[in-house]
């Protein structure tokens, strides 16, 4: 059964802090992708 969580494609989406000083203290978002964690990058899940 295809995984709903990453929808069979076997990576999700997550996003993670970045920061810094450049004159000043900064942080920003970004979107990196990941292996899924409900079916370890298959993009299957066993039928319950």
């Amino acid at each position: 059964m295809r995984c709903k969580e990453c929808d069979g494609d076997g990576e999700v989406e997550r996003e993670h802090t970045v920061g810094g000083y450049d004159g000043g203290a900064w942080m920003a978002y970004r979107v990196k992708w990941v292996e899924c964690e409900t079916c370890n990058g298959t993009g299957e899940v066993e039928d319950d």
